[in-house]
């Protein structure tokens, strides 16, 4: 995908040429080059093409306040705030590779500005990676927080078991569970995440909040699509975090991924460092697809 960003992009095919049909067959090319998706590139080029035919100016300033207003319609976000003095539990899961136990420390770090980290509870219920639980050790570790955990190979749902009934124990205020990556072509492994889920659900009490996150890598253009679709049907999500938005990805499939499945968005991860997951922000969000 190229690096010019969407908003020079439009510049340059708005300044240079009259606009006729092809302008628009080119408009929708760089919506797709941008992982808008092909059906919402037309229904965004088609609504354009219409005003443009009405308007007597119409230049890329025009184009972009307009491209950004549909946008800005489909693009859902989703505050996620802790309740008082509740226990307020998040499921985490993603395919391999998307940076999810990373994204689960730079989440717990958040959280702590907002309650004591003591009181915060990470659950290694990533058992079938050996280096996953290490991994969530080390955060728990450098962030002052207890880490729930059992041998590699370990049953995940008793490691879930184990840590919310701790969480109660203890009057923890967070408990964040680690999944194990899964792809979403292999549903049956989907469905694991089923059983963790009803594991959760018998266990909480009516106060509890209880909050299921997909983590989405933003190098993977519409395969995070699919994963979202596959993980909404199979699981149920609450929201969706993009990932390394850091990187020359457009991450324009926070649209397609809004429009389609409903799917709000919580946060936004914009580099590596332990304090670079953000709040996600439609506004924000918008232009930096234009920047």
């Amino acid at each position: 995908m190229s690096k010019i960003s969407l908003g020079e992009r439009l510049k340059k095919l708005f300044g240079i040429r009259n606009i006729d049909e092809s302008i628009f067959d080119d408009l929708e090319d760089i919506l797709i080059e941008a992982d808008v998706g092909a059906a919402i590139a037309v229904s965004y080029v088609d609504q354009l093409r219409t005003i443009a035919q009405k308007e007597q100016s119409f230049d890329a300033g025009k184009a972009e306040e307009i491209i950004k207003r549909l946008m800005a319609n489909d693009v859902k976000s989703c505050n996620v705030s802790l309740r008082e003095n509740q226990l307020n539990i998040f499921l985490v899961c993603g395919v391999n590779g998307v940076g999810k136990t990373t994204t689960i420390g730079k989440l717990a770090k958040y959280f702590s500005t907002f309650t004591d980290p003591g009181r915060i509870l990470l659950s290694a219920a990533d058992t079938f990676r050996a280096a996953a639980i290490d991994q969530l050790t080390i955060w728990g570790d450098r962030l002052g927080m207890r880490v729930i955990a059992q041998a590699h190979g370990s049953d995940p749902g008793a490691v879930v078991f184990d840590t919310i009934e701790s969480a109660y124990a203890k009057n923890a205020s967070v408990v964040i569970i680690d999944t194990s990556g899964r792809m979403h072509t292999k549903e049956h492994l989907v469905k694991e995440l089923v059983k963790i889920d009803k594991i959760v659900n018998g266990k909480i009490k009516e106060t509890t909040q209880y909050h299921r996150m997909i983590v989405l890598d933003a190098t993977t253009g519409q395969n995070a699509l699919r994963q979202a679709e596959v993980f909404q049907a199979t699981l149920g999500l609450d929201s969706a975090i993009l990932s390394k938005h850091d990187s020359a990805a457009k991450g324009g499939t926070v649209i397609g991924i809004c429009r389609e499945f409903s799917i709000p968005f919580s946060f936004l991860g914009k580099g590596e460092g332990v304090g670079d997951l953000v709040v996600f922000d439609t506004n924000e969000y918008l232009e930096s697809l234009f920047v």
